[in-house]
């Protein structure tokens, strides 16, 4: 049973129709050709419902779209071939992912910028908006034109400033300038433009710290020059490496809902302590006015007690400036709660009840009424 697929990219849809027990690769390929543009299915990221969907399912066996959907509505967002500079509309930019911050720097106009990493996804949108065609009378911009955007290394060398056009323009216009040279939006970074060079970087100049294409390396005969190829990375060590951390932030999810499970264990205990002694208190007002026992009096002189250690202990976590040591302090109540229960788990824990402080209380709170009682009488005894 063929099913109805409207994809949204670019302010525009397009439907197609698709089997249930295709392949979710399949169902790109369709879009990808109605886009008609070159581009390939893996440069787009697609969305259901706000959910980022993969590659690796069928359409019905998909954990987000499910069997039931008879028409299903994505959404498309371009991937970015390059690491955009936050400061500029579309240029690219060198990125350092250090002490746990985003540093951007390096692009052609040497702009920095810094920010944590939460704001990364943010800082790789671009206003496609702001690129227009630059032929005159032309209305496309990259925001609403779907064919895609060339940039002309010619004209815009010519007059010192980025010249784009939209698919049909590009053709018209090399048709016009047949010595021109132009080259995809997003493949722009990659080509030199210097003295009408217009060809793909294939070194880099650690002197100079330029992109070199065959055309500059008279410019740069006594520099310390390498090729691309000689500075590439071993990408297998990245993703072995990131193979590990993912591994590592699984850890660190056990390690931290612990943290979390001991901080809420904590609150625990304070929110039952003060259940408790409420209990205690309210036995006490309902039952025991009329009807008392040295246990029930007993229990409400240990309240005295434990409400003031409890509350020096809810004092000194609150009034700790730094919050390492809050969560220190914390996690110690837990697990000094931990360790009372295992030392004590055979119940036969001693109890040293000594009431001589007590009886000392008693004893001088009987004095003070007393001495306050004969106050009232003699104080009714004189004459007015």
């Amino acid at each position: 049973m063929d099913i109805k697929i409207t994809f949204t990219y670019l302010n525009r849809t397009i439907d197609i129709l698709c089997n249930k027990k295709e392949e979710m690769d399949e169902m790109y390929k369709k879009f990808v050709s109605k886009l008609n543009d070159g581009s390939d299915i893996t440069h787009y990221i697609y969305y259901y419902n706000g959910h980022k969907l993969g590659h690796n399912s069928t359409i019905e066996n998909n954990q987000y779209i499910g069997k039931s959907e008879k028409d299903i509505n994505i959404s498309v967002q371009k991937k970015n071939r390059f690491i955009k500079c936050p400061k500029c509309i579309c240029n690219d930019s060198i990125i350092d992912l250090n002490n746990y911050l985003a540093r951007f720097y390096g692009c052609k106009y040497k702009h920095k910028y810094m920010r944590v990493y939460d704001d990364y996804i943010n800082s790789q949108k671009i206003d496609n908006s702001e690129l227009r065609c630059s032929s005159i009378d032309c209305k496309h911009t990259h925001q609403n034109y779907i064919l895609g955007f060339y940039k002309c290394l010619s004209c815009s060398n010519l007059i010192n400033s980025s010249k784009y056009y939209c698919h049909e323009h590009n053709s018209s216009h090399l048709k016009d300038f047949n010595d021109h040279i132009s080259v995809k939006y997003d493949k722009k970074h990659y080509y030199c433009e210097k003295d009408d060079h217009f060809k793909k970087f294939k070194m880099y100049c650690f002197d100079h710290k330029q992109n070199l294409c065959e055309d500059c390396l008279n410019l740069h005969k006594n520099c310390r020059i390498k090729s691309y190829e000689s500075m590439a990375p071993n990408i297998e060590n990245l993703k072995k490496s990131l193979d590990i951390m993912e591994n590592n932030i699984k850890s660190l999810r056990l390690i931290i809902d612990d943290i979390k499970y001991k901080l809420d264990g904590t609150l625990r205990i304070f929110k039952r302590y003060f259940y408790i002694a409420k209990d205690i208190i309210g036995k006490y007002e309902l039952f025991n006015k009329d009807f008392k026992n040295y246990r029930i009096l007993k229990s409400l002189k240990n309240l005295e007690f434990s409400n003031d250690k409890m509350n020096n202990d809810l004092k000194t976590i609150i009034k700790k400036k730094n919050t390492q040591e809050k969560v220190a302090s914390i996690i110690n109540i837990y697990e000094e709660k931990k360790k009372n229960i295992e030392k004590n788990q055979d119940e036969n824990f001693d109890i040293k009840d000594n009431d001589d402080d007590w009886w000392e209380e008693i004893k001088e709170n009987e004095s003070t009424s007393n001495t306050r009682r004969k106050q009232k009488e003699r104080t009714k005894k004189i004459p007015k």
